[in-house]
């Protein structure tokens, strides 16, 4: 590849990705993209070559989008929505979550995500106290880590945070 070549790969990358910041580093040799979303934030990504890079640029603004459009829809309900690496799932590999009151749902869709969290927040009416309702799915997933009775595979008793 010419530094023509990469010139032009890297002007195309910086006009559409315009919110990252991308630049190349000699050692270890590599190509790193990096955003501030909010002064407490900062995104990196990193790669050996351009089309990598460009890879994973596609991949971090459709999370992006996708938490943003969750955050959107559920507004005002006190959950906190976010994304973890899951290495041994492969490089690259992130989970999004979601929190409140005490209780995790993780997927790998939003789709997946967005569903899930109906569902509970839709039991949370028939809770007592305007709480979340574990349920037995919740607690079988292991969601509800250092509360008593949690995860015991005969615990079912409509146990609440």
């Amino acid at each position: 590849m010419t530094m023509t070549d990469v010139a032009a790969e890297l002007a195309e990358l910086l006009d559409r990705y315009w919110s990252w910041r991308v630049e190349y580093q000699d050692h270890p040799p590599a190509w790193v993209a990096t955003r501030r979303p909010s002064p407490a934030q900062v995104h990196v990504l990193a790669a050996y070559d351009l089309g990598s890079l460009r890879d994973k640029l596609a991949s971090a603004e459709t999370l992006s989008t996708a938490l943003a459009d969750l955050r959107h829809e559920f507004a005002g309900s006190g959950v906190t929505f976010g994304t973890v690496w899951a290495s041994a799932a492969g490089p690259g590999a992130r989970r999004l979550y979601a929190s409140r009151a005490g209780v995790l749902i993780t997927s790998w869709t939003a789709a997946e995500l967005r569903s899930r969290l109906r569902e509970e927040l839709a039991g949370e009416q028939a809770a007592p106290g305007g709480r979340l309702a574990l349920t037995p799915e919740v607690l079988a997933d292991g969601l509800c880590p250092g509360q008593p009775g949690c995860g015991d595979t005969g615990h079912d008793d409509g146990h609440q945070l």
